[in-house]
């Protein structure tokens, strides 16, 4: 049996339910390693900031706004709710994505179990891995003085009382009226991993008892 921390395939041959992996490997030997990529699942998730509901965390109702130089004589704005922690993964409701989507299943050509999050892989490797990510500005084909009801702050307006700015939500891919502004070198936390070696003592526990109830 072995683990890795995220699924490449975005799926894999088998479910735990089908009969074809259970003729194939055994009923006994189908249950316990599910039951252990069940326990790797719900240790990862313990881990994740906000891992303990399927909601995760609440998003801020007003937004956040920082500079990022000017254009055509206007600001640059960004808005965002939080900014992430480089050694943490939010998981901001109502996606929750990576906690939810961490899976199990069992892959015919490794002959081990897969343990990991199959949605998302661009960002998933990031969590897991680490690396360097660019950004940009959603700012949209004109300056405005707002962005889904909220004001941008007077002082990152030009023109005054009633000025405006390009603003926009910043996003990790380039988009039509995206303005870039950089990137970030992101740490990976190694989710999976560390979600494996918390449950190391208790996956011999799934296998207990397994030779009576049949063939490993």
């Amino acid at each position: 049996m072995a683990f890795v921390g995220v699924n490449r395939k975005g799926g894999t041959k088998f479910q735990w339910s089908k009969a074809k992996l259970r003729n194939l490997i055994g009923e006994a030997a189908a249950q316990a390693l599910q039951k252990a990529g069940l326990l790797v699942r719900r240790n990862t998730q313990r881990s994740m900031v906000g891992g303990g509901s399927r909601a995760g965390r609440t998003v801020p109702a007003k937004p956040k706004f920082r500079m990022y130089g000017s254009k055509d004589g206007y600001p640059i704005v960004g808005a965002f709710h939080a900014v992430p922690r480089p050694d943490k993964v939010s998981t901001w409701a109502p996606q929750a994505f990576l906690r939810n989507d961490i899976q199990s299943d069992w892959d015919n050509g490794t002959r081990s179990v897969v343990i990991g999050p199959s949605r998302m892989p661009r960002l998933n490797r990031l969590h897991e891995f680490g690396g360097s990510k660019s950004y940009w500005v959603l700012a949209g084909q004109y300056p405005r003085a707002e962005i889904r009801g909220h004001k941008v702050p007077q002082k990152m307006r030009s023109g005054g009382r009633n000025g405006r700015a390009y603003v926009g939500y910043i996003v990790d891919r380039p988009m039509a009226n995206a303005i870039p502004i950089g990137s970030r070198t992101i740490r990976g936390r190694g989710y999976m991993k560390a979600g494996l070696e918390k449950s190391m003592k208790g996956i011999p526990e799934q296998f207990r008892n397994t030779i009576r109830k049949g063939t490993l």
